[in-house]
């Protein structure tokens, strides 16, 4: 039996009855009623920043074209005897 299971679950710590909802009606009764809380303007500057990390997102990964795309197209334009060329040199072990 390890050191760990002797201790067992048993909590090292007591809490009086009630002492949570003390604390939360202490917090509360410090907060003005009525007025509502204010989140200040890094709220809206966080917003906008996730919209514009969005947008860039978007528009790096969606909207730009392939590069490979136009090589393609102008490995397919070759006729065989090119293509089988191009395939020989290049070296495909060391890319």
């Amino acid at each position: 039996m390890t050191e760990l299971e002797k201790i067992g679950k048993k909590m090292p710590y007591t809490l009086p009855e009630g002492s949570l909802e003390a604390l939360q009606q202490r917090v509360l009764a410090t907060r003005r009623p009525g007025r509502p809380v204010r989140r200040g303007w890094w709220g809206w500057a966080l917003a906008g920043a996730a919209a514009l990390a969005l947008l860039f997102t978007l528009h790096t990964t969606v909207f730009t074209p392939d590069p490979y795309e136009e090589l393609l197209a102008a490995f397919d334009a070759l006729d065989s005897e090119d293509q089988a060329f191009v395939l020989e040199c290049i070296d495909f072990e060391n890319l």
